[in-house]
């Protein structure tokens, strides 16, 4: 464990969570998860969702980039078979989510710990220094 988990003796785990009926605790994703296009927090792993429902894709996510004024604009890294159709799929995501994505990276995969949870910062990264095919 480091100690940014710590924090006036309490350990945060980064996930998001409510309290809703019955008192019960509902979580709804990691807050390093989020990202704030346009004012509007949004959760990466909902994106996400939204993406891998599209035909040809096998893996996708979504990821934050700053342009050069600082604003947050919206990425895809996507794993993709034959089936993927890159102007079908952007007509499609303008019609299901409120916000325009700047960038789509095709990868032959996504990077990933141990565990398999998304490196978003990892994609974040190889947009600032591009060495992938977008």
């Amino acid at each position: 464990m480091t100690k940014k988990f710590f924090k006036n003796g309490f350990f945060y785990t980064g996930d998001i969570g409510r309290i809703v009926s019955n008192n019960r605790l509902e979580l709804g994703g990691r807050a390093d998860d989020v990202l704030n296009l346009d004012g509007v927090k949004v959760n990466a792993g909902d994106l996400d969702r939204i993406a891998l429902a599209q035909l040809g894709v096998l893996d996708a996510a979504a990821f934050g980039v700053q342009n050069d004024k600082g604003v947050t604009q919206l990425a895809y890294a996507l794993v993709v078979d034959s089936d993927f159709d890159l102007d079908f799929f952007g007509k499609v995501m303008h019609k299901k989510m409120p916000h325009k994505i700047e960038f789509i990276y095709k990868l032959e995969f996504l990077p990933r710990n141990e565990v398999g949870k998304l490196l978003r910062n990892d994609l974040a990264e190889l947009h600032a220094h591009p060495a992938i095919e977008s």
